[in-house]
């Protein structure tokens, strides 16, 4: 006797109890009506048989009723009364490779700066940046030249305590591209807009200077008979001036 149906979603439930209490009825009348003789021959059964027979039915109604107390698991994928429907498992993510450490401030001197110094830096600041300033003796807070060991081969010019310009010897890059050494017609061939004007104090030399956007900081080299023979930069009007302080 199946007391079970399946539902169109495919999943199976119990029929409603007053069903199961209507057939548990029908199996008890049936299991009293065992002992007339007109639904078992006496022949095949006898009446010492008939009471354990009815205890059979018993037990076997009492079994079924116990079968729909218990709840069925439902079908994976499905809930039940008022539980939350479980969620699939997100996908972990795979760990993505570490943020790259910043590459090193570039070591080519343009109207900017150099490396971790910058123009306009309060020279606390480019300490703060590059390392422990060599100051002259004596040092002239009005105007002195330093050096950082971390920025070899050039010595930065600070004015009332600002890095205001920075004057480089031979080997160090530029944002030009002209080292010391290279001629006046190499220059322009590179750099045909470049503005040329005539040195202060040779008067077949000159100088090339490659201004920032704004104008207010600029690179700029000497040539003297035919050659590049210095490189500067900074910031104006400090790095227009054609002699350094001590």
């Amino acid at each position: 006797m199946d007391f079970s149906e399946m539902q169109a979603d495919g999943i199976i439930r119990w029929r409603p109890v007053a069903t199961l209490l209507r057939s548990i009825r029908q199996l008890r009348v049936y299991a009293s009506n065992l002992g007339h003789s007109r639904y078992i021959r006496a022949s095949n059964v006898t009446a010492k048989e008939r009471p354990n027979m009815r205890k059979i039915f018993l037990l076997g109604a009492i079994a079924i009723l116990s079968a729909c107390s218990d709840k069925s698991a439902a079908p994976a994928g499905t809930t039940s009364g008022n539980e939350a429907p479980s969620l699939p498992a997100q996908d972990i993510p795979a760990p993505t490779a570490s943020t790259p450490a910043p590459a090193p401030a570039s070591k080519v001197l343009s109207a900017d700066g150099i490396g971790a110094i910058r123009f306009g830096m309060k020279l606390a600041e480019a300490e703060q940046a590059a390392g422990k300033a060599t100051l002259p003796e004596p040092f002239d807070p009005v105007c002195s030249m330093v050096r950082f060991a971390s920025v070899p081969k050039l010595r930065f010019m600070v004015e009332e305590g600002v890095v205001t310009r920075a004057d480089a010897e031979p080997g160090v890059g530029n944002a030009v591209g002209v080292a010391v050494g290279d001629t006046l017609a190499q220059v322009r061939e590179k750099h045909p807009d470049a503005q040329v004007s005539t040195h202060k104090y040779d008067k077949n030399g000159h100088y090339v200077t490659f201004p920032n956007a704004d104008g207010k900081a600029a690179i700029i080299l000497e040539e003297s008979g035919g050659k590049v023979s210095k490189v500067r930069a900074g910031l104006q009007p400090a790095v227009a001036y054609v002699e350094t302080c001590g």
